[in-house]
């Protein structure tokens, strides 16, 4: 949130009036970043303390619900935020490794054919927001992983003190439960 503030002097008198401007919304959010084309993102955490993990849709229809969208890296600027975000709450589920649910999904062509060099772009998957910059994230492989089929989804996977990298893993349950998810939006200051 900005708040503007205007002080000034009128007929003897110092007068002062601010107006707030929310540009991340009405909700609560762990941060924003301000990008060289005069744009914010601004980011929300969830997580679950407990095992269980967050499938694709239950994130879709948490960020649906507040206006925001699945996070996803667009600006260079936005790794080091959701990566920074992500890892707070690494004491919160009291784990030092975790699968964040990020935006993503590979389109139902190219779950048939995810080695294509089609398949492997920012092309070859929908995204809930503005399609991100495949050159900033960092693979465990590469984006066209399915270990075993239904592994759509792409992942943030931080593990400890480790790069972070990103995977497709399962839409629905993965071996190690998706247990923290950010929402993301991306606006004009």
């Amino acid at each position: 949130m900005w708040v503007h503030f205007n002080i000034y002097y009128t007929e003897g008198t110092w007068k002062l009036n601010y107006e707030e401007d929310r540009f991340c919304g009405e909700y609560q959010y762990d941060g924003f970043v301000s990008h060289a084309d005069s744009t914010v993102s601004c980011s929300f955490v969830w997580y679950n303390e407990y095992t269980t993990g967050y499938t694709y849709d239950e994130v879709k229809e948490t960020c649906d619900k507040y206006a925001y969208d699945m996070a996803g890296f667009k600006y260079k600027e936005d790794v080091a935020m959701f990566v920074e975000s992500a890892k707070k709450y690494l004491g919160k589920i009291k784990d030092t490794k975790a699968y964040v649910r990020v935006d993503g999904i590979r389109t139902a062509a190219c779950q048939k054919t995810p080695k294509t060099a089609y398949c492997m772009s920012e092309k070859g998957f929908t995204f809930t927001g503005p399609t991100p910059d495949f050159s900033l994230y960092k693979w465990v492989t590469n984006s066209s992983a399915q270990h075993v089929k239904g592994e759509d989804c792409i992942v943030m996977i931080i593990d400890g003190n480790a790069a972070v990298k990103m995977d497709v893993r399962a839409c629905t349950d993965t071996v190690m439960h998706a247990r923290i998810f950010i929402c993301s939006l991306l606006r004009k200051k």
